[in-house]
C-alpha cells in the first residue's frame, strides 16, 4: 500500500481504478467508432459510395464517432455513480471540475486523431477486430487504467507517456 500511494497519489486502490475504468467508456469509444465505422462501410458495401461523395470525409468520421461518445460519456457518469453508491467511492477533496473537463476533452481530441489513424490502417486490414484486440491490450497496459504508469519499467513507461490516454488520466486525476 506504501508503494501504491507514493506512485499513485492515493492512498486506497478503488478510487484511482474507478476513474480509470469511468475513463474506459471514453476511450473505447472515441478510438474504435471511426475504424468500427468504416469496417462497417465495407462490410456493407458503401465505403466507396461514401469517399466518392463531395462532401467532408473529416465531418462524415466525426458524425460517425459523435453518438457513442455522448454514450460514452454517460457510460462515465454510471461508473462513477455506480461506484460511488456501491464500492463506497468518496472524492478526498471538492474536484477540480475545470480541470476533469479538460482532461476529458483532451482525450477525446487526442484518441479521436488516433482513431482517424487506426481507421485508415482497418480499411486497408479489413481486421478491425484483430487490431483492436491488441491495441486495447496495449493500452490498459500502459496507459494507468487499472495501475499507476509510474509502476512501470522506465522502457514502458516512455511508451506510456505517448498514449492520449495517459495524459488525460493524469490531469483528469490531478482534478479529483
Amino acid at each position: 500500500l506504501v508503494n501504491f500511494t507514493a506512485t499513485s497519489g492515493y492512498t486506497e486502490y478503488i478510487p484511482f481504478v474507478i476513474i480509470g475504468f469511468a475513463f474506459q467508456a471514453v476511450i473505447m469509444n472515441s478510438v474504435w467508432s471511426g475504424a468500427n465505422g468504416i469496417r462497417n462501410e465495407q462490410q456493407l458495401g458503401t465505403a466507396e459510395a461514401v469517399f466518392v461523395t463531395p462532401s467532408s470525409k473529416v465531418a462524415w468520421m466525426l458524425g460517425k464517432t459523435a453518438g457513442t461518445i455522448v454514450v460514452a460519456l454517460v457510460g462515465t457518469a454510471v461508473v462513477i455513480t455506480v461506484g460511488t453508491l456501491t464500492l463506497s467511492f468518496v472524492l478526498t477533496a471538492v474536484p477540480d471540475v475545470l480541470t476533469v473537463v479538460a482532461g476529458v476533452l483532451l482525450t477525446l481530441v487526442g484518441m479521436t486523431a488516433f482513431s482517424f489513424a487506426l481507421a485508415g490502417l482497418t480499411f486497408l486490414a479489413k481486421r478491425a477486430e484483430d487490431i483492436n484486440q491488441v491495441l486495447w491490450t496495449s493500452m490498459v497496459f500502459f496507459t494507468g487504467l487499472a495501475f499507476p504508469v509510474e509502476a512501470l519499467p522506465q522502457w514502458a513507461q516512455l511508451i506510456a507517456w505517448t498514449f492520449p490516454v495517459t495524459h488525460g488520466l493524469a490531469i483528469t486525476r490531478g482534478g479529483v
